[in-house]
């Protein structure tokens, strides 16, 4: 079988890194809202949507008010504990993923990455993981900060395809 390319997903696909997702967010809330999120409606609910709309619908569902400005501030302050929970751990890629990548790469099979991420924190996670040897097997990255329409809109997707020149 011939790939003219692979597009793979990042967070939940190939690193594990939902739960840090997850524990940044909950730490907002609880700090700012005195509220705990529930980690299995946090994956049920939010799992795999960028930031931005994660933080506007959990809001919504505790009925507070905000404003553009409210979630900037909040996006910023969940930035930072991403990265620190994310610097005081080892990221840990699902089995076989790193495999794959390797033998896809060795046959010359153009690979990217299209997720919902920002790229602050794609980028600290991405060079953390296989010690910073995914890079070298990854042709093009594309986070929520390069696209107008996040993802499930298939423009993450396509803007990869084309930076790799697959029609």
């Amino acid at each position: 079988m011939h790939y003219d390319a692979i597009i793979f997903d990042y967070d939940g696909t190939i690193v594990d890194t939902e739960s840090y997702h997850y524990h940044a967010v909950d730490h907002l809330i609880k700090h700012h809202y005195a509220v705990a999120l529930d980690l299995e409606t946090f994956f049920l609910t939010y799992c795999g949507l960028d930031d931005r709309a994660v933080l506007k619908l959990i809001l919504k569902s505790l009925g507070k008010t905000f404003t553009e400005d409210d979630i900037d501030r909040l996006m910023r302050e969940k930035k930072s504990y991403f990265a620190e929970l994310v610097r005081s751990s080892k990221i840990k890629t699902f089995p076989g993923m790193l495999p794959l990548i390797r033998l896809a790469s060795q046959q010359r099979i153009p690979l990217a990455i299209a997720t919902n991420s920002s790229r602050d924190d794609f980028d600290i996670t991405f060079e953390q993981v296989n010690n910073g040897r995914l890079a070298q097997r990854i042709k093009t990255t594309v986070t929520a900060d390069d696209v107008t329409h996040k993802k499930p809109h298939p423009e993450p997707y396509l803007s990869a395809a084309k930076k790799l020149h697959i029609n």
